[in-house]
């Protein structure tokens, strides 16, 4: 029950995004409320009991964070995800509850920082459930930084007052949510690289050398699984057997997913990038946008040799991926309705390609499981 409503939202948003291009920001709550059930609605999906055993464990916590007692008690280690765990707590919810309050919330704001850059809301929701919306189910953490990166290009593409401050604030506010936020930061410096050519060389070399990643893929996984095996040798820390573990990956495809992800986005991210300057010449907000979303593949590209040590990466780019649907819906407004029927429909099959890969990857056929195992649609069965 839960794909064949994903599948009518799929069709409602392709149909209001090719026949009522101009009446898609009606579409908004429609949107809101199904995405909100689907994912804040599900339960048993893939790191479903982490995220549940987290949260009746911040009971144990007394408000002094302690990164010991995270892992004695289990509480999440991530302050403010801990303390928004507490506060639901105390307030009698249980983890449904929470789960589906805090879908609510971050999927409105999601939804409020797509407008601040279009109002094709359809093109970029049906983008976004190709790819990456399964996984955000799964990740809560994940997509509430997803949301908060979006809301901090906002601010930085502004360049309203305090704009690099308050970025500043709310990129820090996003670490204590996820430790991934932390790959964020540069966003401060885009400003100052683009001016200085030194540096712009530097970003270069290092990106050939994230490119020719394929090459070296094979001695460096060699020699990080022999790593592994040496830490554990030195060693009785237990907290380290977890790092052990992509240390001591076994060689696979996961690394080159990850790259071939990053290079196909890059090149998108380039080519809309000149078309957008082309076409909204007049917009400062607009292009803006679109080199930061082309600078950020850019810098995705210099991470690429941490692939080797981890396809898990590939988070990265995934979070990147609302950037570009962003961009797509603003060069869609520009062409003809045929045009934008064919660029869609590609950009739909292109994106669900790269989800189910990933998909498939991580968990097998057990992604279809993600939206059926959910309360409202067991109802309705």
């Amino acid at each position: 029950m839960g794909v064949l409503y994903l599948c009518l939202v799929i069709i409602i948003g392709i149909i209001s995004a090719m026949i009522f291009p101009d009446k898609q920001v009606e579409m908004k709550w429609f949107y809101i409320f199904s995405l909100a059930v689907m994912a804040g609605l599900t339960y048993n999906v893939y790191d479903y009991d982490v995220y549940e055993s987290q949260y009746y464990a911040s009971r144990f916590f007394e408000w002094d964070y302690s990164f010991y007692d995270s892992i004695l008690y289990g509480y999440s280690r991530d302050v403010a995800y801990l303390v928004i765990n507490k506060i639901s707590y105390i307030a009698n919810l249980d983890y449904v509850e929470f789960r589906f309050i805090i879908s609510c919330i971050f999927i409105y704001l999601f939804y409020k920082g797509i407008f601040n850059f279009t109002s094709e809301i359809s093109v970029v929701f049906v983008l976004y459930i190709m790819h990456p919306f399964y996984q955000d189910v799964m990740q809560v953490r994940n997509f509430i930084i997803e949301v908060l990166f979006l809301w901090c290009v906002s601010i930085y593409t502004s360049k309203k007052r305090y704009y690099r401050i308050k970025t500043m604030l709310l990129l820090i506010v996003s670490t204590m949510f996820h430790s991934m936020s932390i790959l964020f930061f540069p966003l401060l410096l885009i400003d100052k690289v683009e001016k200085n050519q030194y540096l712009i060389r530097i970003v270069k070399i290092f990106a050939i050398i994230g490119i020719c990643m394929p090459l070296y893929l094979g001695v460096v996984q060699n020699n990080l699984s022999i790593l592994g095996d040496y830490m554990l040798l030195v060693t009785e820390d237990s907290a380290l057997s977890h790092y052990h573990g992509y240390l001591g990956a076994k060689i696979n495809y996961g690394p080159y997913l990850v790259w071939g992800y990053t290079l196909f986005s890059l090149y998108l991210s380039y080519k809309l990038l000149q078309l957008i300057k082309k076409k909204y010449s007049y917009s400062e907000v607009k292009i803006r946008f679109s080199k930061i979303t082309y600078y950020f593949m850019v810098y995705a590209t210099l991470l690429l040799p941490l692939s080797c040590l981890n396809p898990n990466i590939i988070r990265f780019v995934r979070n990147l991926n609302i950037l570009l649907y962003i961009v797509i819906a603003m060069y869609l407004t520009t062409v003809s309705s045929r045009q934008r029927i064919v660029i869609f429909m590609a950009c739909i099959l292109a994106f669900f390609a790269i989800g189910f890969a990933e998909g498939y990857y991580n968990i097998g056929l057990y992604v279809l499981d993600t939206f059926n195992m959910n309360y409202v649609f067991e109802l309705l069965e």
